[in-house]
């Protein structure tokens, strides 16, 4: 009957109250405490810190690492929850049983471990409530002030904080904890400068050694954050001197040679001592973190030939750190790029980005000039491909045959040194360790193309980043840089044609279908070079800033070509270049050659009147208007109202710029009283009247499609459209979005505007459409090919522009003989694969 009693929870008695006291503290919250310790110490122990970043003050690990403690979590909050249910004494409002605040504040630590923070924020402030004054409170007060900091609600961190230090009664022994969630609480606003008294305040309390290591070691990298050596290397010396992990005493000598002060004596012994670190068998997986060490040594002392070279070997030698290898890759291009040593720099971001996390605060910007330098080096290769390739061409056949005959030997003795080499590697046992040299790489590089294409480690590089979001990260062999590879040779050329699927390297026919070997081959191969040159200008221009190099290269573009159809618009740049740099001399050549050779340009004229430019666009604001209008009579199958405008605007100004268009549009209004030979008869007579024109390509592409249509008729039908892959042909922007998201006038609005101030000479004509119920299309046109429609695709997606669409919106090119298929069916997810085919991919 005395046992009985004494179970009751209702009773303020002193055997109630030892019963459940005893029974919640030795089974149940005891339990608990071992399920959420296990869990804890499994997360610090799986948590990988990267000792290049700040280190946290709390190891909490990636969501992943709180899944797989899930279960040991959910014991103890069971446990605890059981505890409170069963012997809980709460009588009158007041709590008897001195454990169930334990019990309440170990179910907040647990929630807040599972990273499940508005579940442990309701837990301690349960705690802080109910249990006011108690230890218990206090300690649930900083677990509050740490969650906050979590889910990044600093206000409410604040106003927790600004009650516990106003608070007279707050115990001493938690004195530790509190300034360490201080710490975190400014350490992720990114506000240093208080960070490093509650820092200083928590390494006086600490007694174990790992633990005060890892606080002086964030000690050390505020400082070095803060430029302020001196200090960063004397807290390093600390760590070193104090921990008892070889990782961190290891980066600790790493980074203590990145914040040496260079004014002091003493830098040979820090090199020195790095240097032996490389000889040291036990550090041979962190080679790559050594020559970080020493590069960034040589670059505080100024040295950047020997930090490049130093850089170069931490990339080379980086197999399983990826964020050392994107660290020491960033760093490397940044300084490629600030020597305007493009090509180099393109190569290292592109591996910064194939290995870098997306969460990296330099991400962004590394990922931006990747793409920029990327788009450069693809046209300075274009120009470096096919001039090397018309050189073989151009060769006596004796001569071109032999020089074939030596590429296909080459490719033959190379194969035959990698099967000797994968041979004593397998029988050295070191195959494993160097997975980039392993036989699946050389057999895809045998199979693309005879090596040389593999042996030029900047085209290696080129596709790294988009190779690596595709298949995953995969290393590069250690000597897969070098800084001489600025040109390309004919050889080389030659194999980098070898991109089809049915290029046999060791046959001559392979490399023969490749050349230029008739004109229109040699026409076709120095349009590219034109057009390539062109677009490298652009990117100097526009995105590099670098207006010197892009002066030589369209002065280069003019020597080449000097019939080029780009030349009005190159001398026009040359002139505004050279004005910009206050070259006057060579502005004023430049200009008189324009008024000279092309006095009826606009650009002409825009020279003569600078205000010139915005009665062009008005004009042309108003005649594209006027176009879009015939456009939407069309789409209405008005077909009559169609052609009446178009006639009437053609014969009333029959020197506006798009006379061709609005014939083109009048063409295509009559199919439907033509029979099919008189429409493509039409279509025909506009091919040849307007041979340069965009129109001339879409009609080109439409007859195209009609015959196409001949010949597919009577075959098997197709449930989905069919796309033709065109890249010469006329392109339109296309934009899709909802009607309640953006209202059309404001869209219509953001491209003139955008147009007005970065495509005001390019006479762009910008219509609506609604394409169904509640989605409006915007169409962008007319570019002259694929190249000059995605340069503005790029720009678009790249640009703040899209910034007022938000992000429900689809934005594609799509070639002009598609277009009619593509609105007809309104085919948006049909297309959109197409587009990733033939544009995206390509």
């Amino acid at each position: 009957m005395l046992i009985f009693s004494s179970c009751k929870t209702t009773k303020n008695r002193f055997l109630n109250k030892a019963y459940h006291k005893t029974t919640t503290r030795y089974n149940w919250y005891f339990n608990a405490l071992q399920s959420f310790n296990s869990a804890v110490n499994k997360i610090e122990s799986t948590h990988k810190d990267d000792f290049n970043e700040l280190l946290t003050i709390y190891p909490l690990g990636t969501e992943k690492d709180a899944q797989s403690v899930a279960p040991q979590l959910d014991k103890a909050l069971k446990k605890c929850a059981l505890a409170i249910s069963k012997h809980s004494m709460l009588i009158k409002g007041q709590e008897y049983n001195s454990w169930i605040d334990d019990c309440y504040l170990l179910i907040g630590k647990a929630y807040f471990y599972k990273k499940e923070y508005i579940k442990s924020i309701e837990a301690f402030r349960l705690v802080n409530r109910q249990f006011e004054g108690l230890n218990s409170s206090y300690e649930a007060k900083i677990w509050l002030v740490k969650a906050f900091t979590e889910t990044m609600e600093f206000s409410s961190a604040e106003l927790v904080l600004e009650d516990v230090l106003s608070d007279e009664k707050f115990p001493i022994k938690l004195n530790k904890d509190l300034a360490l969630a201080v710490a975190h609480y400014y350490i992720k606003q990114k506000n240093y400068d208080p960070a490093f008294s509650e820092l200083l305040e928590a390494i006086s309390l600490v007694n174990k050694k790992r633990e005060k290591a890892r606080y002086l070691y964030i000690l050390a990298q505020l400082h070095f954050s803060q430029k302020n050596y001196s200090a960063a290397t004397d807290n390093f010396s600390k760590v070193i001197r104090i921990s008892p992990e070889y990782e961190m005493t290891f980066n600790s000598k790493i980074n203590r040679a990145r914040s040496f002060n260079t004014s002091s004596i003493g830098s040979e012994q820090i090199e020195g001592e790095l240097l032996k670190m490389l000889k040291d068998d036990k550090n041979k997986e962190f080679l790559d973190v050594i020559y970080f060490g020493l590069a960034e040594l040589s670059n505080r002392q100024g040295k950047i030939k020997e930090a490049s070279s130093f850089y170069a070997k931490s990339v080379a030698t980086s197999i399983n750190n990826d964020a050392q290898k994107a660290l020491s890759s960033h760093v490397l291009a940044d300084i490629y790029y600030t020597q305007q040593n493009y090509r180099n720099s393109q190569a290292y971001y592109d591996t910064a980005v194939a290995f870098m996390s997306a969460n990296n605060a330099k991400f962004e910007l590394a990922s931006n000039r990747q793409k920029t330098l990327t788009e450069l080096i693809t046209n300075l290769n274009i120009i470096q491909h096919q001039d090397s390739i018309q050189r073989v061409a151009l060769m006596p056949e004796n001569e071109r045959l032999a020089f074939i005959d030596k590429i296909i030997q080459k490719v033959e003795e190379k194969e035959k040194q990698q099967r000797q080499l994968e041979n004593s590697r397998r029988l050295e046992n070191n195959f494993f360790n160097d997975p980039i040299k392993n036989n699946s790489f050389n057999r895809m590089n045998q199979n693309r193309g005879g090596g040389w294409y593999f042996d030029n480690p900047n085209t290696l590089s080129f596709g790294l980043s988009d190779f690596s979001r595709k298949w995953g990260n995969r290393k590069l062999e250690d000597d897969w840089r070098r800084s001489d590879k600025t040109t390309t040779s004919v050889e080389g050329a030659v194999a980098d044609s070898s991109v089809e699927k049915n290029f046999d390297p060791k046959s001559r026919e392979s490399y023969l279908r490749e050349l230029p070997l008739t004109i229109e081959d040699i026409s076709e191969s120095n349009n590219k070079i034109v057009s390539a040159y062109f677009n490298a200008g652009l990117v100097y221009k526009e995105k590099l800033f670098d207006l010197s190099q892009s002066i030589k290269t369209f002065k280069k573009l003019n020597e080449r070509f000097p019939k080029n159809t780009n030349r009005p618009t190159v001398l026009y740049l040359l002139y505004r270049l050279n004005k910009d740099l206050d070259n006057i001399l060579e502005a004023s050549e430049y200009k008189n050659l324009l008024i000279e050779e092309f006095p009826n340009s606009d650009y002409a004229k825009l020279i003569h009147n600078p205000d010139y430019a915005d009665k062009l666009s008005q004009l042309n604001g108003e005649l594209n208007q006027q176009y879009e209008k015939a456009y939407q009579l069309y789409v209405d199958s008005r077909f009559e109202d169609c052609i009446s405008l178009c006639d009437f605007i053609n014969q009333n100004n029959q020197s506006n710029f798009l006379f061709p268009d609005f014939e083109l549009l009048k063409t295509i209004a009559k199919a439907s009283r033509m029979t099919k030979k008189e429409y493509i008869g039409a279509l025909s007579l506009i091919e040849k009247k307007y041979p340069q024109h965009s129109v001339s390509k879409s009609a080109k592409e439409i007859l195209y499609y009609l015959q196409q249509q001949e010949t597919e008729v009577s075959s098997t039908k197709t449930t989905e459209p069919t796309y033709l892959y065109k890249p010469n042909a006329g392109h339109y922007f296309i934009l899709l979005f909802k009607e309640f998201d953006l209202e059309v006038s404001i869209a219509k609005s953001t491209f003139s505007n955008y147009h007005a101030e970065y495509y005001r000479l390019e006479r762009l004509n910008v219509s609506d459409l609604l394409f169904d119920e509640h989605t409006y299309m915007i169409t962008v046109r007319e570019f002259p090919n694929k190249s000059r429609a995605m340069s503005y695709y790029k720009s678009f997606v790249e640009g703040d522009v899209r910034g007022v669409f938000g992000e429900n919106y689809d934005a594609f090119i799509i070639a002009s003989p598609n277009f009619p298929t593509f609105f007809k069916n309104r085919d948006i997810n049909g297309y959109k694969k197409t587009f990733a085919q033939y544009y995206l991919k390509h």
